[in-house]
């Protein structure tokens, strides 16, 4: 029996050793599995994080890109006011050129008459020019005319004087008295009273 012990044994042995060995077969054989899905992993991983990278690259951009249209809609729509400002503006402005306009015919007719009237002005002046151009040199003529009549007079005066004194005749007149024959020959006078008021 001490044999078959050992022979039970032994079978026992290589029984746990045939297990130990498959088992440790199935060990480094899972080893080598976790390992190569370890390297899956990690290179699912690393993929994964090279698409994160780039999906992160691309979320960036998306976002600068939604912040730069934010941005121009924003200055858009300030444009647009400004625009709309403007426009308001520019329908007041419009609405004043109206009547500005007709400001301005109303001032150009008027300018036109007077220019009108400047030339009618004109002509008149030049008109009245020669006419006191005229009469100056007929003033003239008519001061240097009342002179020489003076003149004349003077003359005649003289000589009829002077014919006086040769036949010594005393022309008819008052001779020099103030009463003549009772009656008065110098005017009359006149006597003004003031009475005062009561």
């Amino acid at each position: 029996m001490k044999g078959w012990k050992l022979i039970i044994i032994l079978a026992l042995l290589v029984i746990i050793a045939i297990i130990s060995y498959s088992k440790f077969i199935m060990v480094i054989k899972e080893k080598d599995e976790l390992a190569r899905s370890v390297d899956l992993i990690k290179a699912e991983v690393a993929r994964l994080e090279s698409e994160k990278e780039t999906i992160t690259l691309e979320l960036q951009k998306e976002v600068q890109l939604r912040e730069q249209a934010v941005t121009d809609k924003q200055a858009v729509a300030t444009e647009l006011e400004t625009t709309k400002a403007k426009l308001s503006q520019l329908s007041r402005v419009e609405s004043q050129i109206g009547p500005l306009q007709k400001m301005i015919d109303d001032l150009q007719k008027g300018n036109l008459v007077l220019k009108q009237d400047k030339e009618t002005l004109a002509v008149r002046l030049d008109e009245i020019s020669k006419e006191k151009a005229s009469l100056e040199a007929r003033m003239h003529s008519l001061n240097e005319l009342r002179r020489q009549i003076r003149e004349v007079k003077k003359e005649l005066w003289e000589q009829k004087v002077e014919k006086w004194h040769q036949e010594s005749i005393i022309p008819d007149g008052n001779r020099g008295f103030v009463v003549k024959n009772g009656m008065a020959t110098y005017r009359p006078k006149v006597k003004i009273e003031v009475i005062s008021a009561p």
